[in-house]
């Protein structure tokens, strides 16, 4: 190993002692292959950072070179991480947007098919009232033609009794007439009786 080796390998060592505790906690919290994990991200930059400042004060220019292309690689890492959180937030918003569509398709069928059952009971409303009303019509109808037949029957009986008590009464004036008349028809016979009477006797005597 040489001589200005010595100190970029120590710098590595000790960056990668202080990077323990992180990596255990990576692991168990499943992110051990999440190189965009912020923590890991920070560290990183970090690392970089440390590198390129101990390259410049060691004059080591591979920890610089290092320490570069690490700062490219988190910058990289962070606008993928962006695009992905935009591309997240956005199918959020999409899936929000998509959601309140649906819940307003569900209300709005829902209150189409409270419409048509109110609109189809109100039809069912008016048209057990419109039956109802013409039943009512047609009784009243029938009631009415009733009432006419029997006033109708009721002037027919009355003429009926009014033509019978004028024949009654014709008849009767009739007969009393017939009576004077045979009355006055006896008396002129008697008359007629006495004056031959009456004759006879003058030529008896």
């Amino acid at each position: 190993m040489q001589i200005t080796t010595i100190p970029r390998v120590a710098v590595k060592s000790a960056l990668d002692a202080l990077r323990i505790p992180l990596s255990t906690i990576e692991r168990l919290s499943g992110q051990a292959e999440n190189q965009a994990w912020p923590p890991a991200l920070m560290f990183e930059e970090f690392q970089a950072t440390a590198k390129q400042f101990a390259g410049s004060v060691l004059r080591d220019q591979t920890l610089v070179d290092e320490g570069r292309t690490q700062i490219a690689k988190v910058g990289e890492l962070r606008r993928s991480l962006e695009l992905e959180l935009k591309a997240e937030a956005k199918r959020e918003t999409a899936d929000a947007k998509l959601s309140a569509q649906r819940e307003a398709a569900e209300r709005e069928r829902e209150s189409v098919e409270r419409e048509t059952r109110e609109r189809e009971a109100e039809i069912a409303r008016m048209k057990r009232e419109a039956e109802a009303n013409v039943k009512a019509e047609a009784k009243r109808a029938a009631e009415t033609v009733a009432k006419v037949d029997e006033a109708r029957q009721e002037r027919v009986a009355a003429t009926d009794r009014a033509a019978r008590l004028a024949n009654a009464d014709a008849e009767s004036k009739a007969l009393t007439t017939q009576k004077k008349a045979v009355a006055s028809i006896d008396k002129v016979g008697a008359l007629a009786d006495a004056v031959e009477t009456k004759k006879a006797q003058r030529k008896s005597n």
